[in-house]
């Protein structure tokens, strides 16, 4: 982790949620998981998990995960690797890694690292409902 990228949770919205296909990269880093919503933007489906375009739209629901301290630089490089995220050349990278603000189910918000795609990705894309991808994935 550099200096530059400040210690904050992650706000997912697909494959690492709970259960999902790369629930298993956060390993033992976590040591607290929220629902929580982001406010704006839209998740399309790319078959085995989504992405997260933002473009207006509505709510995206996920959660929020926050990961222990002595873990975060190693899981800030697994999930970036996940992501064809490059924080040396963004420009460059299948996704960006931003900071959005997450509204946490108590109603706190929090801001979080947000793996986002570009629009270019979707224009043949299926769309996800209601931005639920375990709703989406539980109908398919």
């Amino acid at each position: 982790m550099t200096n530059k990228t400040p210690y904050l949770p992650f706000f997912v919205y697909g494959s690492l949620l709970p259960g999902q296909a790369n629930a298993a990269l956060w390993g033992d880093a976590l040591v607290a998981q929220q629902t929580a919503v982001l406010a704006h933007g839209r998740l399309y489906s790319l078959g085995d998990y989504p992405v997260l375009i933002e473009n207006g739209g509505g709510p995206v629901k996920g959660m929020v995960m926050t990961a222990r301290p002595d873990a975060y630089a190693d899981l800030l490089a697994r999930l970036d690797a996940l992501e064809a995220y490059n924080p040396d050349a963004p420009e460059q990278s299948e996704y960006l890694r931003v900071i959005r603000e997450a509204r946490l189910g108590d109603g706190a918000v929090s801001p979080a690292w947000v793996y986002i795609g570009q629009a270019s990705f979707t224009p043949h894309l299926p769309l996800v409902p209601d931005g639920d991808w375990l709703a989406y994935v539980a109908g398919r």
